[in-house]
């Protein structure tokens, strides 16, 4: 059984990039809230996006990006529905979705497909880094 991981869309056509063209350096904080046990696969994850993309980040209090762990409604206007529903999404200060701007992928080995296993772990996929540099107009 599959579960969707967020509440962005299926398919992104890829014109609504995240972030301006000349930021490429990125940073994230941790809520109060992070457990212990998830910041380094949350750095790891970092780091693989960071050597398959022109964008590099690092950890700060003054964050591009806030990542916690919330349940249920977590005052923000789309509530987590638990196990095989909506399990996680993203927000910026920009119009868009997924931390980078990448919408689902209809790779079904792809990070961002819209759906994964439950104890699944994936890999950063060739369509995802494609996605992002076709997303940014870059070649990685």
């Amino acid at each position: 059984m599959t579960a969707p991981r967020c509440r962005g869309a299926d398919i992104d056509n890829g014109t609504n990039y995240m972030w301006p063209p000349t930021k490429t350096h990125l940073t994230y904080r941790l809520s109060p809230n992070f457990p212990t046990a998830a910041i380094d696969p949350v750095a790891r994850a970092f780091q693989q996006w960071e050597s398959a993309t022109h964008f590099s980040f690092s950890h700060g209090e003054d964050a591009d990006i806030v990542i916690g762990f919330h349940r249920g409604n977590h005052r923000d206007g789309a509530p987590f529905d638990g196990p095989g529903r909506t399990l996680a999404h993203a927000f910026a200060p920009t119009d868009g979705s997924h931390l980078l701007g990448s919408g689902h992928s209809s790779h079904e080995t792809a990070i961002m497909y819209a759906s994964i296993g439950a104890g699944e772990v994936k890999n950063l996929d060739q369509d995802d880094i494609q996605g992002i540099a076709a997303l940014y107009n870059r070649q990685n």
